[in-house]
């Protein structure tokens, strides 16, 4: 299957992003009753348009000081200011193209003095770096929800609060002991099966496993669940993006770190649903790898990786703790790299954030500034 497709441009957002310079304001004006709905809806969508494109130019640096405003102070909290800071000092972005798409029903009147729609973010960044494999510029994409709650003071909607829908940091999902293997979905075709004499003779191309990243990063494969109700989707789609490259099944036991599968259908051993705890959990995942010679080499630094090989994170145990998790919580793939940076792709939870070649340098620095000054874990694995 060949997965080289375009990926559009809107694909991925900021985990840290909220902000503006100032309170915009919406006039509405004595029109007769559906033109002055028409008239304010229109007036919510640009003021919208200016609150996000203002936010997007202080990440590159195109307006300073956005957080010295009172009216920023009031609207988001002291960490998401600290951590939009540092996406502006760590980000490498120089231009932006910013979309706004509101959810609510437009059909309906607009009544209420408060009002909270649902927005949908996509932002395009191009960033001052180039690919060294393609030669291109490398642009960072990234779709963000938000609920932004507007109040009706006098005949003036004024933005007061700015909510992003997020987990926690990216991701920080981590499964439990035993995740569950009872998933049972009706295929709409059949999966192709893998015969265990052909393991260890596949052909692997690490650039199926980018095409497919970027195919699938904000449309989900309807093939496979989504895994976000269990704590996240990021080793879900690593798993896909590897199957993708040519990464055969291992077949065996659910909990076997050993092996490595999703079934729908019949496979030569049996297994006719479900899927290896090691296929979903990114704990299990990096078991998995670091037991897997002939797939995955465990790498000292970032500079080694390239495009379609994975980036495993374990984070600080909480906020105010120096100590590790006693696990692995997130799974990315790379899919760009530059003369001094690493670009990584990841799916964390569905309608909350999805990111196309986020700089890891800045991921890194997003966690440290989240957890107070600690910093994760990273294990760099070259796969084959």
């Amino acid at each position: 299957m060949n997965f080289k497709t375009l990926f559009s441009s809107s694909a991925i957002l900021l985990v840290l992003s909220t902000g503006c310079t100032s309170k915009q304001e919406i006039t509405t004006t004595a029109y007769t009753a559906s033109d002055a709905n028409q008239a304010k809806k229109e007036a919510i969508q640009a003021t919208l348009n200016t609150y996000f494109q203002n936010k997007n130019d202080y990440i590159t640096k195109k307006t300073p000081n956005l957080l010295t405003s009172n009216w920023v102070s009031n609207i988001i909290s002291q960490k998401t200011k600290q951590l939009l800071e540092a996406e502006r000092i760590a980000s490498k972005y120089t231009n932006h193209a910013t979309s706004v798409k509101i959810e609510y029903d437009k059909s309906k009147e607009i009544t209420t003095n408060i009002l909270q729609i649902p927005v949908i973010e996509t932002i395009e960044y191009t960033t001052n770096e180039v690919d060294k494999f393609t030669n291109k510029p490398i642009t960072v994409g990234v779709i963000q929800s938000s609920i932004i709650t507007l109040e009706k003071i006098q005949e003036t909607y004024k933005i007061s609060a700015v909510k992003i829908n997020e987990p926690d940091i990216d991701g920080s999902f981590t499964f439990a002991d035993d995740e569950p293997n009872t998933l049972h979905i009706q295929p709409s075709y059949a999966i192709e099966t893998d015969q265990e004499q052909a393991i260890d003779k596949y052909s692997f191309d690490k650039q199926y496993a980018v095409d497919y990243a970027f195919l699938y990063l904000s449309t989900s494969n309807t093939f496979y669940p989504d895994f976000t109700a269990q704590g996240g989707d990021c080793t879900n789609f690593a798993s896909q993006c590897m199957k993708a490259a040519g990464w055969p099944y291992v077949y065996g036991s659910v909990n076997n770190y050993n092996k490595w599968w999703f079934g729908q259908n019949a496979n030569p051993t049996g297994y006719r649903t479900g899927f290896s705890s090691t296929w979903p959990s990114a704990n299990k995942f990096y078991l998995f790898l670091s037991r897997t010679a002939s797939r995955a080499t465990a790498k000292t630094a970032a500079s080694s990786l390239v495009p379609g090989d994975i980036v495993s994170v374990r984070y600080p145990s909480d906020e105010n703790n120096t100590q590790l998790s006693t696990r692995v919580g997130h799974t990315m793939v790379v899919t760009s790299v530059s003369a001094t940076e690493v670009y990584v792709s990841y799916h964390t939870a569905t309608g909350y954030i999805v990111r196309r070649n986020r700089a890891l340098s800045e991921m890194k620095q997003a966690i440290k500034t989240h957890y107070n000054g600690n910093e994760a874990q990273m294990y760099y694995w070259q796969t084959r």
